[in-house]
């Protein structure tokens, strides 16, 4: 498990580097008033993020990757807390399975782009969003790719462009995933 603060300057930075070892995020915070980012991935095992997870910078990214070295399928990104950025890029990917979204695990930025990657073998490769679940990427586009199903629970941005979100799947289908949220506001 990892819990990180970074408040002076910099990135947080954090790699677990052995195969088949799950790491769970109980929080990352860079409330550094510069481009202070933050980069959490596995080598080779499911990541969990269970505490939030922000950055408060100008263009601060937060990059959330779930790796697979030993190319076994089953190494999931799980979203179970809020992820929040001001202007930067958020991206969170799968190399070889499924990202999946609690109903708490809202993801928001002001105005930056939101990247969701799920990859993986039939079956595999999927991108679910629990009931509740919201992504809001501000005025900036939000794009989703997986191998298998998207379930979606909720996507807003006030983007007007034809470009705004953006679903693409394989070798699956676009899912309701329940009523809570409205399943695309785009807002001019």
């Amino acid at each position: 498990t990892v819990l990180a603060t970074n408040s002076i300057s910099g990135n947080i930075n954090v790699y677990e580097v052995g195969t088949d070892n799950d790491l769970i995020v109980l929080g990352a915070t860079n409330s550094t008033a510069t481009a202070g980012s933050i980069n959490i991935q596995t080598n080779d095992g499911t990541l969990t993020v269970n505490g939030a997870v922000s950055t408060a910078g100008p263009a601060s990214t937060i990059t959330l990757i779930a790796n697979d070295v030993n190319t076994s399928n089953d190494e999931d990104l799980n979203i179970n807390a809020a992820v929040t950025a001001v202007n930067g890029t958020v991206t969170l990917t799968s190399v070889t399975n499924d990202v999946n979204f609690a109903a708490a695990g809202d993801v928001t930025t002001t105005s930056g782009y939101v990247d969701v990657n799920a990859s993986g073998v039939a079956g595999a490769g999927i991108i679910f969003m629990a009931d509740g679940a919201m992504i809001n990427s501000g005025d900036d586009l939000i794009t989703m790719d997986a191998t298998g199903n998207i379930t979606i629970g909720g996507l807003k941005t006030t983007n007007a462009t034809t470009s705004a979100i953006v679903i693409a799947t394989t070798a699956g289908g676009v899912i309701d995933g329940g009523p809570v949220n409205a399943w695309f506001a785009q807002e001019a």
